[in-house]
């Protein structure tokens, strides 16, 4: 029995925390569509697959997992999980687990407009944000002072925080309004304008069971401030930031692992800015402080019963410190490795 992890790119590290608990249960496969990705050289066996937006990818992903007693999928890539999710009922009945939610949340979590009126809806916190059509009511708001320069301008969709910037006045705001009112691009996929909150970077890792009911959730606040990636973070007791998590679980429903990215204002309230729907870059904290993730997605796979003793049980203080290093790998070791 073995699971896969697709789009593993360079973390290497995530497949050896899946190993550690494996305990020898599941051999933790890997893919991705380049036979260059470092991390392939952790796996127990490695693949090259299409990606996510050809025509071949669900058929080579099934051949895969039927050829290999893979039971259990998931993907680390934010522009892979729509289209894996669309296929999550196919490969249910192949008796292969996407562990994954469904293509409605994925939407939800991919869109981050989408992600505003989900938490406006459901009274979680969020930051003022508008889109780019909504320029009229943002003047307004700016000239009664219920949002000030700076103000956040950022993609409805994307990630790893490209195309992000700050906009210091109102001549920058109207440049880029007038900029998306002329592009010829999905309207998705255009900027929108949000409250900027300059805070400590807060995360929550919420892990949701098969009764999507959250059953681990894990607090952090980042030690180096970056856009897009974490690089030193620490783990956080703060009962809000634990209850904003369990609230995030409770009302969002998805399944697995989800991280949530959280700032917090002056006056305490903590507030999200998006969702991501799967395991994350920083994972490793989490499984440092004892939350494992990777044990109970082989828990989800064997439909067994999640056990927990309280919500929050990690430990305090722990750090996470990101490091990059090489490795010498010859073409005829990856030839060798790459099962086409």
């Amino acid at each position: 029995m073995n699971i896969l992890i697709t789009s593993i790119g360079q973390r290497g590290y995530l497949i050896d925390h899946f190993r550690e608990s494996a305990n020898g249960e599941f051999g933790i496969y890997a893919a991705d569509a380049t036979r260059y990705a470092p991390a392939l050289q952790n796996a127990d066996k490695a693949f090259v697959i299409p990606m996510a937006k050809d025509s071949q990818y669900y058929s080579k992903l099934l051949e895969i997992c039927k050829n290999n007693d893979i039971k259990g999928i998931l993907s680390i890539n934010d522009i892979e999980l729509p289209i894996l999710a669309k296929y999550k009922d196919q490969l249910a009945e192949n008796n292969i687990m996407a562990i994954i939610s469904d293509p409605k949340i994925i939407d939800i979590c991919f869109d981050k407009y989408r992600t505003y009126e989900f938490c406006t809806k459901n009274e979680i916190p969020v930051p003022r944000t508008y889109l780019y059509t909504e320029k009229e009511k943002l003047k307004q708001d700016i000239e009664l002072s219920l949002i000030k320069f700076p103000i956040i301008a950022k993609p409805r969709k994307g990630s790893r925080s490209v195309g992000i910037h700050l906009l210091y006045n109102m001549k920058q705001l109207t440049y880029d309004v007038e900029e998306m009112e002329s592009m010829d691009i999905p309207e998705d996929e255009k900027l929108m304008f949000q409250e900027y909150i300059n805070s400590e970077q807060y995360s929550i890792h919420v892990f949701n069971d098969a009764c999507l009911k959250p059953v681990s959730v894990v607090g952090m606040v980042n030690l180096f401030k970056h856009f897009g990636e974490t690089f030193h973070i620490k783990t956080y007791r703060d009962n809000s930031l634990i209850q904003l998590g369990i609230s995030i679980g409770e009302k969002l429903k998805h399944l697995g692992p989800l991280s949530a990215d959280v700032h917090q204002r002056d006056n305490g309230e903590y507030v999200v800015l998006e969702f991501n729907p799967r395991i994350s870059g920083c994972y490793s904290l989490s499984h440092y402080a004892g939350a494992d993730f990777p044990g109970k997605i082989f828990n989800l796979i064997k439909n067994e019963p999640i056990r927990f003793e309280t919500i929050d049980n990690f430990e305090d203080d722990v750090i996470m410190l990101k490091q990059f290093t090489t490795q010498k790998v010859l073409e005829s070791q990856i030839i060798k490795k790459i099962i086409e």
